[in-house]
């Protein structure tokens, strides 16, 4: 069987105002749940690849329906940490005509964002897994996960670049 590939970084619950309307003109919004490695992750499993994904989100309602999100497509979520209140988000408006596609992000507290680097128990977490994506945007989230990326893995050995992939 193929590789397993784990991915690294924030999901966020995603609104977007229906119709192509504008965040100010929005009574209503469709909600998804991505962000740069969870959508990575979603996009190999559903082409029959292995993936994981390993990221901090709450232990609550909002938390559980982001996983589910990544569950429905075949994505291992057994690696996520749960703790924390607060699932990042953003507004997404899609385009329209001249109008190009605008995003607002609510990223503040969110549980990632105020997780420790020592959360993540990296020799148990990288077990089984060939290759460890994480985008540039997850050691920017905080001075904590920009810690928690340079973590050393055994991926990492013997090589002497660093462990992590961006």
């Amino acid at each position: 069987m193929g590789k397993t590939v784990l991915t690294f970084g924030e999901i966020m619950m995603r609104l977007s105002p229906k119709d192509h309307l504008r965040i100010e003109q929005a009574t209503e919004f469709d909600v998804r749940y991505g962000g740069a490695e969870a959508n990575t992750a979603l996009s190999l499993a559903y082409q029959g690849d292995k993936a994981a994904y390993v990221s901090v989100v709450p232990a609550n309602r909002l938390g559980e329906c982001a996983l589910r999100s990544l569950k429905a497509y075949g994505v291992d979520t057994t690696r996520v940490v749960r703790q924390g209140d607060r699932l990042g988000s953003y507004v997404f408006e899609v385009g329209a005509s001249q109008r190009g596609n605008g995003c607002v992000y609510d990223r503040k507290y969110s549980a990632i964002n105020m997780a420790k680097r020592d959360v993540f128990d990296w020799d148990e977490i990288l077990k089984g897994v060939d290759v460890f994506y994480f985008s540039g945007v997850t050691p920017a989230v905080s001075d904590e996960m920009a810690a928690a990326c340079r973590m050393p893995s055994p991926l990492a050995a013997p090589r002497a670049s660093p462990p992590c992939a961006t």
